[in-house]
């Protein structure tokens, strides 16, 4: 009996032993499918809106092409709530996207599209391919490295695991080499590390046969998920996500080409998940770090500074000058010390920053903002980045009432005052004692006034008095002792 006899007699026997599972357990799994969070698939997404998906903002292609089944290629999203490790992103498969929603119920789930394998995975598997889908475009990359994570899943597993039955994902790359020449479809999607291709017999968790389920010698297996009875995705096994990357001229043309396909036969699905915003382009980040540090999350008046800093993702970048617009409802010169529009990044350094004094006006006009449109001219398209940054106004540091409480006299009683407004930490001086916290106890033998003087982290000064009265102990008279009779009475 030929394999492929075998195969589809093991097919058949599978089919047959899910019809003898109890009702109840076909009931169970379906519960499953609709209570349990799922990853959600859309199918036959647009090419163009899929290599939208994966390029990230500022990033130029062209001329994508698909080839393969129209439910073979789509988004994914809501993958936080699988075991994938991507959120989302775009996928192709050798059947269809309809199956790739979990739980794992069965291990043979299949898809036959009917259409042609692909000539370059037939150079990374071990037999002829079919159900290709291919995702091509041209890309002109902003920085020296490309890079993507993916994770490569299949029905293949476990049963499948060295045979001719070697589904294949293939990711390659055409244009310029930074070390000379070009390269011509070099595969990326390998075996971290290696030179291997990504194949069902060349990461797996070792078990192996068409048989039985023997435990053999695992092939790469900590890449691998064994997702045996897995509640989120229907593939028996996936690898662990994989990132592939390849040193590439900034602002060169480049052809990519992603390929998955079934081999040796056209049934067993296969899928890749890629991983949304893969390829991003170089920016400028900015962000503001107030001073002092831990203090206040914006810029307050008088009090609360800040530094811009502009950082580049590396010193190969630099130098640069950094040119900007200064926009928003703050006024530079009135409402802040006037800043220059530019920043120049000194030569072997990846930051530099603007030091930014809010001044206090005395005026509470509401929150006001500083906006930065930022020339970005790190990759091979000019764009502008918007960063806001707002000043809040100083409100004044005040106290909360509390009353004059009252105590007999030889009592003691815990007094405190409650700040608001201002700047925190505060910080509290009572007059003619050693405390230096909002609450103290005291126990005064007459009636007293407590002064407390408070000051914020901005300076702002406030005082306060709680007055303590104190009443004397009652003295009691019942007048002599005095003997009386039975029967006598007395007042």
């Amino acid at each position: 009996m030929t394999i492929n006899k075998l195969r589809k007699k093991f097919q058949a026997v599978k089919v047959s032993k899910t019809f003898l599972f109890p009702v109840f357990i076909f009931f169970l799994f379906q519960i499953s499918k609709t209570t349990s969070a799922q990853i959600l698939i859309s199918t036959g997404t647009p090419p163009e809106d899929m290599v939208e998906n994966i390029v990230g903002d500022g990033v130029e292609y062209s001329n994508v092409q698909y080839t393969g089944a129209f439910a073979a290629r789509g988004t994914f999203s809501n993958g936080v709530t699988t075991n994938i490790g991507i959120e989302s992103g775009i996928f192709l498969t050798s059947g269809s996207g309809f199956n790739i929603p979990g739980p794992n119920t069965a291990y043979n789930i299949t898809t036959n599209n009917g259409m042609p394998g692909d000539g370059l995975l037939n150079t990374l598997t071990t037999s002829s391919t079919y159900d290709a889908s291919v995702l091509e475009f041209d890309f002109i990359p902003e920085s020296d490295t490309l890079r993507f994570k993916f994770v490569f899943g299949s029905d293949e597993y476990h049963e499948w695991v060295d045979t001719q039955f070697n589904d294949v994902f293939g990711y390659f790359v055409s244009g310029p080499d930074p070390d000379g020449g070009n390269y011509v479809n070099k595969n990326i999607a390998v075996v971290p590390f290696t030179e291997i291709p990504i194949t069902i017999n060349t990461i797996n968790n070792g078990w192996a046969g068409t048989s039985s389920y023997s435990n053999g010698p695992c092939t790469n297996c900590e890449h691998f998920v064994d997702n045996y009875m897995g509640l989120t995705i229907e593939y028996d096994g996936f690898t662990t996500v994989i990132t592939a990357f390849i040193r590439v001229i900034a602002c060169e043309e480049y052809h990519m080409k992603m390929a998955i396909a079934d081999a040796g036969d056209a049934i067993y699905d296969s899928g890749v998940f890629i991983e949304e915003n893969s390829f991003e382009s170089p920016k400028i980040e900015v962000e503001a770090e107030p001073i002092p540090e831990e203090v206040a999350d914006n810029m307050v008046e008088g009090c609360v500074e800040a530094d811009i800093i502009f950082r580049l993702p590396n010193t190969s970048y630099s130098p640069i000058t950094v040119y900007f617009e200064i926009q928003g409802t703050a006024t530079n010169g009135v409402d802040y010390e006037e800043i220059p529009d530019f920043i120049t990044i000194e030569e072997g350094l990846d930051s530099a920053f603007i030091h930014v004094v809010p001044l206090w006006d005395g005026i509470t006009e509401g929150d006001e903002d500083i906006v930065f449109i930022i020339e970005n001219t790190l990759g091979c398209i000019v764009r502008y980045d918007t960063v806001e940054f707002l000043i809040i106004d100083y409100v004044y540091l005040e106290t909360d009432p509390i009353g004059n409480p009252a105590i007999c006299e030889g009592q003691t009683i815990d007094i405190w005052v409650n700040a608001q407004n201002g700047i925190p930490p505060y910080t509290y001086v009572w007059e003619g004692l050693s405390f230096i916290t909002d609450t103290i106890t005291v126990s005064p033998v007459e009636t007293t006034t407590y002064f407390v003087e408070i000051t914020d982290m901005c300076g702002g000064v406030t005082t306060d008095s709680i007055t303590v009265q104190v009443f004397p102990v009652p003295d009691i008279d019942l007048g002599p002792d005095t003997t009386i009779c039975g029967g006598d009475t007395l007042v």
